[in-house]
């Protein structure tokens, strides 16, 4: 985990119990569909994913979880 406000961050997503008590924060809505989205030109240069495996082989943002392993 890092500080958000010290690392120069302007916005981030935390879940549950992990949110600071004196951090500004909105709560998002249920569901909170998890979707995969890229730019145009980067999905024209590569081969667009069709199924989650496929994912490994392009640039994505993970989720880290609390213990700091990153979920699959």
């Amino acid at each position: 985990m890092v500080d958000l406000a010290a690392g120069g961050f302007d916005a981030g997503i935390r879940r549950g119990p992990f949110i600071a008590p004196d951090m500004p924060a909105v709560r998002l809505p249920p569901p909170f569909p998890f979707v995969v989205v890229g730019r145009p030109d980067y999905l024209g240069r590569r081969k667009r994913p069709e199924c989650i495996d496929d994912l490994r082989r392009h640039a994505c943002l993970r989720i880290r979880r609390s213990n700091g392993s990153i979920a699959p």
